[in-house]
């Protein structure tokens, strides 16, 4: 399969490749910018240049990760099949997320219950003298109590959100698969919807695909 390489935007890559060593992202420079005969772009550690230790992972053009990437893209399109199937699988399994908007749903109608019994206990303390000490012991738990409710359906509607961004990443994935037929060349498009990271260790780069598989590309001398 011919594989074509082009120049991509500059933050293209920019969140997507890690250092191996240090975990931190790569960044973006231009060397000899002012020569246009001698300009290379090329990307490295942010904290190469940190601290005493320096983290031994390469430095690696644009160019290059381009090429690395469509080696990877092609060794997954091998299994494409079973890449996709994989994904439908997880897209077709919705009880998780019915669970979720279950006990978000629950978690909500705890919640005006609490709030009704505080609105109650309140206007009770209005209506007729009453021990203020007992009063405002009821009043803290049941503030205590709304507090963690609206933490608990803050805390369900975030993963409940993570799980749909999840679940358009996969459709994004696949249909990014099924764009990649015949000549490979590079496309943004086809980068942010198929890449979640690559990781560069000395030798080698591995790209983990948004489906979760990894892919590792031995780095050419």
């Amino acid at each position: 399969m011919p594989i074509i390489t082009s120049n991509p935007a500059n933050a293209v890559f920019s969140t997507k490749i890690i250092c191996g060593e240090c975990g931190y992202f790569y960044g973006r420079k231009t060397l000899h910018s002012t020569s246009e005969k001698h300009r290379k772009v090329v990307w490295y550690c942010n904290r190469r240049y940190d601290g005493e230790e320096k983290c031994s992972t390469p430095s690696i053009s644009e160019p290059d990760i381009e090429k690395y990437y469509l080696i990877a893209l092609e060794r997954l399109l091998s299994d494409k099949e079973s890449h996709i199937a994989d994904c439908n699988a997880k897209l077709n399994n919705e009880s998780a997320l019915a669970q979720l908007k279950e006990d978000r749903f629950q978690a909500e109608i705890t919640l005006e219950t609490l709030m009704t019994d505080i609105q109650a206990l309140v206007q009770e303390n209005a209506r007729k003298s009453q021990d203020q000490q007992k009063y405002r012991e009821k009043f803290n738990k049941l503030v205590e109590r709304i507090d963690k409710q609206k933490t608990l359906i803050a805390d369900l509607k975030a993963e409940e959100l993570k799980m749909v961004g999840m679940r358009e990443k996969l459709n994004r994935f696949i249909e990014a698969l099924a764009r990649c037929e015949g000549v490979m060349e590079f496309t943004e498009q086809d980068w942010g919807d198929l890449v979640k990271c690559v990781v560069v260790k000395p030798d080698t780069l591995t790209f983990e695909f948004k489906d979760n598989s990894k892919i590792e590309v031995a780095i050419q001398p």
